[in-house]
């Protein structure tokens, strides 16, 4: 799923209370000022009231902080970008209140997205695309995807690995009002992009077997336990990555929650396809790196008929305190979809169905979420002239993102 439309919180009386009395829906809002789709916005800004109970805030996307991080390694963000999302950290930190003081049940979570480094139709390729392409995995034919693609780095890129741990520590530090970290870890979930030469190295130190040298066959064979063991290798080490970062992150914040965002077809599909997104959340949480999952996907496609069901099982198999939450956009990968379809397919495999959490992917996407609430949820402000790009962060910028 691509990455949504940026926000701003605020209130209309009191600032952290629902406007107008009305209550807090069930409902949470995961929100991310480096989409694409944000940037066709022509600047309008959204506003929506404190009406929900949980919001997921991006500090990480697209391969870059989004905030004024001490990072060296990373690009940093648009400096107009940097003053918008300033802003709206500032009030859903305001909508948070002070940790551990009563939040009349309102939570907030930095999302990091650490892989995916181009979302889809990025207007411009990553920086790192251009300067270090050895960054990024690639197909067997040594292209990281087609030109309007999602791009992926590799985790086995020593710089890359350690720039990424870093930055989980300083949001640690930089961000103790939150209320804990959602991590999204995972590669490409349509191809086997696994071909880097530092995942190949990898894995022949591992195997002393070249990747290239692997049939990709759907037949059971030799080939194919061979193909196999290095997909579940991949999951392997995905899941000692994030057990890098829940660690590096609790080294700051050792009492706060941590989620997963992974992708609600894991486990229903082909070996080889779990392979490629690589995406093993049960066994982040048997291991105790999380404690709840967001699932992600368009649920009222047949291909994923069950998989909410199957979820739920196998998280409950673990016999750990896990809650997972359906994530629905009302666009999926640009296609408009609704909001209705999708709730009505996941009430089909369970009629409890609990807290949703909306992934606007455009503005559009605001009014498939009202009308399906029956409320007003986003106050709309019209287009401002548009603003040229400062210089650089000015001082209150940089002083209100500490």
């Amino acid at each position: 799923m691509t990455a949504a439309l940026w926000a701003t919180l605020t209130a209309s009386a009191a600032f952290g209370q629902p406007a107008g009395g009305q209550p807090r829906l069930p409902v949470g809002y995961v929100l991310d000022t480096a989409s694409p789709s944000m940037n066709r916005t022509g600047g309008q800004k959204w506003t929506p009231p404190a009406l929900g109970r949980r919001y997921f805030v991006h500090l990480f996307s697209s391969g870059r902080p989004q905030y004024e991080s001490a990072v060296s390694f990373f690009p940093k963000p648009d400096p107009h970008q940097l003053e918008r999302n300033t802003h709206w950290l500032r009030c859903v930190g305001a909508l948070r209140g002070a940790k551990g003081a009563p939040g009349g049940g309102v939570a907030v979570y930095g999302v990091v997205d650490l892989l995916q480094w181009e979302q889809l139709t990025a207007p411009e390729p990553h920086p790192f695309r251009v300067s270090h392409p050895e960054y990024f995995e690639v197909d067997r034919y040594g292209t990281p995807g087609q030109e309007a693609d999602e791009k992926y780095v590799s985790l086995h890129v020593p710089e890359v690995r350690s720039a990424l741990l870093e930055m989980v520590r300083e949001v640690g530090r930089r961000f103790p009002w939150l209320d804990g970290l959602a991590v999204r870890a995972e590669w490409c979930a349509q191809y086997l992009r696994g071909y880097s030469q530092a995942q190949r190295a990898a894995y022949l130190r591992h195997a002393a077997l070249d990747p290239m040298d692997l049939t990709l066959s759907d037949k059971a064979s030799e080939e194919r336990t061979r193909l196999l063991d290095w997909c579940r290798w991949r999951q392997d080490e995905l899941t000692e990555f994030v057990g890098e970062v829940v660690a590096a992150y609790r080294a700051e914040q050792p009492q706060d929650r941590v989620l997963a965002v992974a992708r609600g077809d894991q486990y229903i599909v082909d070996p080889v396809r779990m392979g490629c997104a690589a995406c093993d959340w049960l066994a982040w949480v048997r291991r105790g790196f999380v404690q709840g999952v967001l699932l992600t996907g368009r649920w009222d496609d047949p291909r994923l008929a069950g998989a909410w069901q199957v979820s739920k099982r196998l998280a409950a198999e673990t016999g750990k305190d896990c809650v997972l939450s359906p994530v629905i956009s009302p666009t999926c990968r640009y296609q408009r979809v609704g909001v209705k379809p999708q709730v009505e397919a996941l009430r089909q495999q369970d009629p409890g169905l609990g807290d949703l959490i909306f992934w606007p992917e455009k503005a559009t996407d605001w009014d498939d979420i009202e009308h399906h609430l029956g409320a007003t949820i986003v106050q709309r402000e019209k287009p401002r002239a548009a603003v040229p790009p400062l210089a650089g962060p000015n001082a209150q910028t940089q002083e209100a993102a500490k």
